[in-house]
């Protein structure tokens, strides 16, 4: 179903002010050049040496690898204590490292060392580019918090779309020229992150969520990881398909462009449906085509790779969703999908490794099938009756972030509804904004007991029994709600 027509114009609009606004601008280029520096790591040969494949191919994904630890760590240690990321100086030196890290990866593919010093200068290449853009990649998400979901799959469509024609441009340049761009991107990255930075990150917004209590989205964690898995798993076939690799992301990323704006933003599709029903089934039917009709190998790969493109730019959405809507800090919102998602490609690389170095063609279809049958089974336990209450699900991206006094309006209508008292309704308030129960009693004056005893008879006038279900009724009645203001 279409959206209504205010809504579409309110898109367009989204979209006219990306490109009219030097700062939304700024800060699309700087993405860009982030996008073509993680396809020169994982998608290309650019920074890895040929030598270092004889002894051990799956090196390729050490930069990867290194993330997911990365990301690992950051959210044990975040969850733990919270600690202040995106500092000035943080992000001069997490760019400057990630291009020093470019740097001594380039150095090692240049023949000019023995094997063993190769094979360190790579490691350690791939160390500091994993580990720095970590650092830079919380600092993206961060910025699509302030944005909001809908201004950030638009930020996400543009940078991506920029990316696939500066990859283009390096595929037809001399290597040399390439590897160079490279190195220099993540420095043209700082340069136009730090113009962007100037008008959309304040002291307050560093330090946003760091009293909210940190919840886990372990559904999407699954989602991401199994979507890394298949898709990596089978990346020999896909390259093995009828046209280069090179050619199929650069039409697959267009395709799954086209795919967002028309299913995300101008359909009232939510993200249920969205990554469940068209991403995944997507690739599923990919995998099924290469099983059953080889001679369809080329369609097969071009669904399941628009089709994991799809799922990434909506993954995005949804880390813009957590940070503005649900108020969870940038750094926790990124650690754990993120590290999920970089395990399931490492874990999918070591599965293609394995199949190349046992005979992958005649594998592929008995593959094909498993994949397309554990995608299929994701979707279906995803997509469960829970599921559909736990807030995410059922929020959609095309819908325009509602405002603080719409959130007013809302607890106000449940306060009546369910005869909540005044101090009932100030509680309602912090639950609504994610606050435990520890914070709601410092803010309100009032002792941790007392909170426990308004939230009992909460819970009893609302016929709930946890904070999780109280958040769904809340979350249903701002969907109404948005509906009502479309």
């Amino acid at each position: 179903m279409w959206n209504r027509q205010q809504n579409s114009r309110q898109v367009l609009a989204v979209f006219e002010e990306a490109i009219k606004n030097p700062s939304y601008r700024w800060f699309s280029f700087s993405f860009c050049c982030f996008w073509i520096w993680f396809w020169a790591v994982s998608r290309s040969s650019l920074l890895f040496p040929r030598s270092v494949a004889d002894v051990a191919s799956l090196f390729r994904l050490l930069p990867v690898l290194v993330g997911a630890v990365t990301f690992v760590a950051l959210g044990l240690w975040f969850r733990r204590r919270p600690f202040l990321v995106g500092t000035k100086r943080g992000v001069y030196v997490s760019y400057i490292a990630m291009s020093i890290g470019c740097g001594i990866c380039v150095l090692s593919t240049q023949g000019l060392l023995s094997l063993d010093l190769t094979v360190l200068c790579y490691i350690a290449g791939s160390v500091v580019m994993g580990v720095a853009a970590v650092f830079v990649q919380i600092e993206y998400a961060r910025v699509l918090g302030v944005m909001g979901s809908q201004r950030a799959l638009v930020q996400i469509v543009l940078s991506t779309l920029e990316s696939v024609l500066i990859v283009a441009l390096l595929g037809v340049a001399p290597p040399v020229l390439a590897e160079a761009c490279v190195v220099v991107l993540p420095l043209l990255g700082l340069f136009a992150f730090l113009q962007a930075r100037k008008a959309l990150i304040t002291a307050q917004v560093l330090k946003h969520g760091f009293d909210h209590e940190l919840l886990l989205p372990w559904r999407l964690l699954v989602t991401l990881f199994s979507q890394g898995v298949a898709v990596e798993a089978f990346r020999f076939a896909l390259a093995s398909s009828y046209m280069s690799y090179g050619s199929l992301n650069a039409i697959c990323t267009v395709a799954s462009i086209v795919a967002i704006v028309v299913t995300s933003l101008f359909f009232r599709l939510n993200y249920n449906n969205l990554i469940y029903h068209v991403g995944f089934v997507a690739m599923a039917s990919g995998f099924l085509l290469i099983a059953c009709l080889p001679g369809y190998a080329a369609l097969g790969a071009f669904l399941i790779l628009t089709g994991s493109r799809y799922v990434n730019f909506l993954a995005w959405s949804l880390f813009a969703y957590f940070i503005k809507n649900k108020g969870l800090p940038a750094t926790w919102v990124l650690a754990w999908p993120t590290a999920f998602l970089l395990l399931g490609m490492y874990t999918g690389g070591l599965i293609s490794d394995t199949l190349a170095r046992t005979g992958l063609p005649s594998h592929t279809p008995v593959l094909a099938m498993i994949l397309s049958f554990a995608l299929l089974v994701v979707a279906l336990f995803m997509l469960s009756s829970r599921n559909l209450l736990t807030g995410w699900g059922m929020v959609h991206p095309g819908a325009s972030d509602l405002a603080s006094d719409s959130l007013a309006e809302v607890r106000q209508q449940l306060a009546e509804y369910y005869d909540l008292t005044n101090r009932e309704g100030e509680i309602l308030a912090c639950i609504a904004r994610g606050r435990n129960s520890a914070h709601i009693a410092e803010e309100l004056g009032i002792s941790y007991a007392t909170v426990k005893t308004h939230l009992r008879n909460i819970y009893d006038k609302t016929g709930v029994h946890s904070k999780q279900e109280l958040m769904s009724i809340i979350e249903h009645e701002t969907l109404v709600l948005q509906g009502e203001h479309a």
